[in-house]
């Protein structure tokens, strides 16, 4: 994907995972670079045929309302069925857990982080003068952030759109907002997250190990018949009062 003439943030986009400056620095594609490994979590991805027309009834009851009063309901716009819904959660929490457990335990991290050359970045979180806080979750954030998505993102497209969306969005104008987005195999997430820290390796310190985040936000979509992911991670920091 080549990046656009405009001043919107995602120039150079041949580099892959490569972060600029700004409050929404870019929008980032994970490249292979070693042979896949340490999966987080072994998520099954078979499922009954039976199931295809269960729907999964409390996430058809969540609503959110944007500041227009449009109301948006992530489960008529994503389309699956409740198995691959859950599919879907669990890769999501699994992405932000890990992101968590480094950014608290990065002295249990040292080995792998040697393995992706990034283990200056670990030894800086463990030498800091405080501890990264443990990050909580936030539902709706996560259900906005997945509904922007199938209103504004279509394959191969450069994601000018939603990120002019998550910039409007009232629930979001109090924060600075990072998103990144890669791609990863469902059974080896762990790879490509430490892919994503090895190639923003000059600014992965500020962007993903400071207490100036108040939240990770998760959203996946499956791909290649549910073998793949493409993850978007937006990360909101406080904003500084000058």
């Amino acid at each position: 994907m080549g990046g656009c003439n405009c001043n919107c943030l995602l120039k150079n986009q041949e580099a892959d995972n490569e972060m600029l400056n700004g409050s929404l620095p870019g929008i980032h594609k994970r490249v292979k670079k070693k042979d896949d490994k340490d999966e987080i979590k072994n998520i099954n991805t078979e499922f009954d045929d039976n199931n295809n027309e269960e729907k999964d009834k409390d996430l058809d009851k969540l609503e959110i309302n944007n500041k227009n009063g449009v109301s948006r309901n992530p489960q008529k716009l994503l389309q699956y069925n409740s198995s691959v819904l859950s599919m879907i959660q669990d890769l999501c929490d699994s992405i932000f857990d890990y992101f968590n457990e480094i950014r608290t335990n990065p002295e249990d991290f040292e080995e792998i982080a040697d393995e992706y050359d990034v283990g200056d970045i670990i030894q800086r979180i463990i030498n800091a003068s405080k501890q990264c806080k443990n990050l909580i979750a936030n539902s709706t954030f996560n259900l906005l952030l997945s509904s922007y998505i199938n209103d504004n993102v279509e394959d191969g497209e450069d994601y000018k759109k939603l990120i002019e969306a998550l910039e409007k969005e009232e629930k979001f104008q109090k924060y600075n907002k990072d998103l990144l987005v890669f791609e990863g195999k469902v059974n080896n997430q762990k790879e490509a997250i430490w892919t994503l820290i090895e190639n923003n390796r000059d600014v992965a310190y500020e962007t993903f190990f400071t207490n100036n985040i108040e939240f990770i936000v998760v959203s996946c979509i499956l791909k290649d018949e549910y073998t793949k992911f493409k993850c978007f991670i937006l990360l909101l920091s406080k904003k500084i009062n000058l």
